[in-house]
């Protein structure tokens, strides 16, 4: 298990500080949100079909970008999938949040950890066209709206021609759906970037500049999306 840290100083971004510092921050709140009871609750009980959807588009022995630390088991399942002989490197901008992950990690040797703003236009910790797939699991509602493209730029560059990155967050539900006006409430008060991704389409966000395949399957009477996006030659 390793860690690499930028040559170049490290700020946190605004826009996480000042909305997130509850969730992602401060010591207390990660020992109260990073267990798995917690994040299927703030997943409406759904949790084990997303988390198992990334996973079961993983394959053995492959290395695997992973966009920010999740709470949960979500890196111990793609630790399991990939087997000994896979990859896994981590990125997250918040110290706080590694230092928690690498805790829970402990005693795996296939993973890294890597201190770096994932939509700085170049992500110095590893290398372009280096991964066989990426993961960005309930990520970028918490952007504001003009860093998502950014973001998806370099997970994309990572890949290697053929790899995958698996988006999965927030859709649009049904008009029918039950918690419809629950999750508007929750949008505006803890999540306030999230309305504007769920107003748009996730294809929308890629760059204009490559070719790619895309799959797209919702969860939940739509409630949730898992956006598959191939990297094309």
């Amino acid at each position: 298990m390793h860690s690499a840290e930028p040559d170049r100083p490290h700020r946190l971004p605004r826009y996480l500080v000042n909305t997130y510092s509850w969730a992602y921050l401060r010591p207390r709140s990660i020992r109260l949100l990073d267990h798995n009871f917690v994040v299927n609750l703030i997943l409406w009980g759904q949790s084990r079909q997303l988390i198992g959807a990334v996973v079961n588009r993983l394959q053995p022995n492959t290395r695997v970008l992973q966009a920010a630390c999740v709470y949960g088991d979500f890196s111990k399942n793609i630790l399991t999938r990939i087997g000994a002989l896979g990859a896994l490197q981590v990125i997250d901008v918040a110290p706080i949040q590694l230092a928690n992950l690498r805790a829970k990690l402990q005693g795996q040797t296939n993973v890294t950890f890597h201190l770096e703003d994932l939509t700085h236009p170049v992500i110095g910790s590893f290398n372009r066209d280096s991964c066989d797939a990426a993961c960005c699991f309930f990520l970028l509602h918490e952007m504001p709206n003009e860093l998502r493209m950014p973001a998806l730029r370099n997970l994309i560059g990572a890949l290697k021609p053929g790899g995958k990155l698996i988006v999965t967050d927030y859709h649009r539900p049904a008009k029918w759906h039950p918690l419809r006006w629950i999750m508007a409430l929750v949008f505006k008060f803890l999540e306030p970037y999230a309305q504007s991704l769920v107003d748009i389409s996730i294809e929308s966000l890629l760059p204009k500049d490559a070719m790619y395949l895309l799959e797209k399957r919702l969860f939940f009477a739509g409630l949730y999306q898992m956006v598959v996006i191939t990297k094309q030659p």
